[in-house]
């Protein structure tokens, strides 16, 4: 295999990028779930043709690893050689092939050229229902059947039509069949775009350069993150952090990870963590790697490439039998986002002590996803509906700057479900959506605030809605770093304010009737520094647009404000009363 040259390389570069952005447009632009076609719930990706990332989509990291993985390990599950065809399309949600939990089905299609498979496409996305006890597949199991059903790695279309036995089967085992058959169609569309522009970029610059740039590209990223990894002190640095609880139980779930630095390798060794659960926590090996990918990006240049090599420096322990990597048939449906946010939390605490200045403190570390599900009894006769929104938290402050304030990161960058959206296709009513005044945790940079969302049922008399929580942080608060204080805990209840208020927790559901309301409230992010170290003029601005209450101004910074202006004596008073000068 030859050379290539620096500007092929970066034309190259771009253009693989830009067919898993294409890729991604078109699945948004076909999808009929509202999870996939507004929140983008999905990631795309490219292959080499033995399977290694070459390029994916920035939507969400963590599916990203998923499809990597499932790529890698398809071989193992199907005879390639002998069964492969050209128009093929393998759909799979196993727990053995990038496995997570059964929502996340995954897309896999092989690109032929003169009889030989030269690269890979695919896509994961996240199917709002694979049938289970609860819409959605989020019901409090104690093992996996309960969630969902598990697909083999099947070929849903063959040599580019439909298989249609395969997929009646499908069909006939989810809720809203007509929706799933939107989004596999819209999978498979999204496959087929990938494959016809890695044709075209073969016909413009030959098999034989395309080969040679995968090659150079991974090897190029390799060599980027090998370099920033030597920039990293060696040493060893552990860190430990918990899940509120299994959703079975009340105990928390303990998580270990031990970093090892030395030269340009990193180890991640899990060996600790409690062992496997009864609960849906449990998690898969898939899920541990996409956390420990998404916090190295973290902590290494922002403009390496995401692709194989970005893996090749990095070697991930985790014990079989713990509950990172529990034993069939252990429930996972809250592993991907729940689970897979707690890894980062843990894998970036133990990097924060390696390298201080580039860590946040802890985020929101959940996906608090709200589901509200049943019959729109608004038409004749009644369709179910699912109404799936992941509600943001706060960002964790920085070490040079606040955190941010209502966003969604670490698992993904999924957007919100819009209030008018919701209002237009299901019978909900938002009543209330804004930030949660003091929940961001103080500090010196304060945490991001979480956001509350609050939803109405609006059907007829008999309507009944399934509510779902699916939260984390609801008792345990995401940490702060350098002396900042923890952010606010998640807080979620049917029927707020009256007198029928009813705490939900995390992991939980309720029935509820047409006039009731479910209020999901986000976690805010973590403090970075001494909040006393925080300039007061900042402490009144978050005063002024109510992110931070008056009693916490003085309570957590030490800054007195009468009535929206500093009182600078009092200040003083306060700070040094802390042992902190006069402010």
């Amino acid at each position: 295999m030859g050379t290539i040259d620096p500007i092929s390389m970066e034309v190259l570069s771009n253009a693989v990028l830009s067919i898993c952005e294409e890729m991604g447009i078109v699945l948004s632009g076909t999808a009929r779930s509202p999870l996939l076609r507004e929140s983008g719930d999905f990631s795309c990706t490219l292959h080499s043709g033995n399977g290694q990332l070459v390029a994916q989509t920035n939507t969400l990291p963590a599916l990203a690893s998923l499809a990597r993985s499932a790529v890698l390990s398809l071989g193992e599950f199907v005879d390639i050689p002998n069964e492969a065809e050209p128009g093929d399309i393998y759909y799979t949600n196993h727990l053995e092939i990038g496995g997570s939990h059964l929502s996340d089905v995954k897309a896999i299609a092989p690109l032929f050229h003169k009889g030989e498979i030269v690269a890979w496409v695919a896509n994961c996305a996240h199917w709002p229902d694979v049938g289970g006890a609860f819409a959605g597949g989020y019901v409090c199991a104690t093992d996996i059947f309960q969630e969902g059903f598990l697909i083999p790695p099947v070929r849903f279309f063959r040599r580019n039509r439909l298989n249609r036995e395969t997929v009646d089967f499908v069909l006939n085992n989810v809720r809203a069949p007509d929706e799933r058959l939107g989004d596999i169609l819209a999978q498979a569309a999204a496959v087929r775009r990938g494959k016809k522009r890695l044709v075209e970029l073969i016909e413009t610059y030959g098999l034989e350069t395309l080969q040679t740039f995968f090659k150079a590209y991974l090897d190029y990223t390799e060599k980027r993150v090998r370099h920033e990894i030597r920039g990293i002190k060696n040493g060893v640095y552990t860190f430990q952090d918990s899940m509120d609880n299994d959703g079975i139980g009340e105990l928390p779930v303990g998580i270990k990870v031990k970093v090892t630095v030395h030269d340009d390798r990193i180890s991640f060794d899990f060996t600790g963590s409690d062992p496997q659960v009864q609960g849906p926590i449990n998690a898969t090996p898939s899920v541990v790697w996409a956390g420990v990918n998404f916090a190295v990006r973290g902590v290494t240049d922002a403009l390496i490439p995401i692709n194989e090599g970005v893996y090749r420096p990095l070697e991930v322990i985790v014990p079989e039998g713990c509950w990172l990597n529990a034993k069939h048939p252990a429930p996972r449906q809250h592993s991907t986002h729940e689970t897979g946010h707690r890894v980062i939390d843990c894998t970036l605490g133990a990097l924060a002590r390696a390298v201080p200045d580039r860590v946040p403190a802890a985020m929101h570390g959940t996906s608090s996803i709200l589901i509200m599900c049943g019959d729109d009894t608004r038409l004749d006769p009644p369709e179910f509906f699912m109404f799936f929104d992941c509600v943001a938290g706060g960002f964790g402050g920085r070490p040079d700057k606040d955190g941010i304030d209502g966003i969604r990161t670490g698992i993904g960058n999924a957007t919100n479900i819009p209030v008018e959206l919701a209002e237009v296709e299901f019978s909900l009513i938002t009543e209330k959506y804004e930030l949660i005044t003091d929940s961001g945790g103080p500090g010196k940079y304060r945490g991001g605030c979480g956001l509350q969302r609050i939803m109405r049922v609006d059907g007829g008399p008999d309507a009944r809605v399934l509510c779902i929580s699916s939260s984390e942080r609801t008792v345990g608060r995401p940490y702060g770093l350098q002396g900042g204080k923890p952010g606010a805990p998640g807080r979620w209840s049917v029927n707020p304010a009256t007198r029928k208020e009813t705490p939900l927790k995390g992991k939980d559901h309720r029935w509820l009737g047409t006039g009731e309301t479910c209020s999901a409230g986000a976690p805010g992010g973590g403090g970075w520094g001494d909040p006393f170290e925080r300039a007061p003029e900042a402490v009144l601005e978050d005063v002024l647009e109510e992110k931070i209450s008056l009693a916490s101004a003085a309570r957590d910074y030490g800054v007195a404000i009468r009535p929206d202006s500093i009182d600078r004596e009092e200040t003083a008073r306060l700070r040094r009363k802390k042992g902190h000068g006069d402010g």
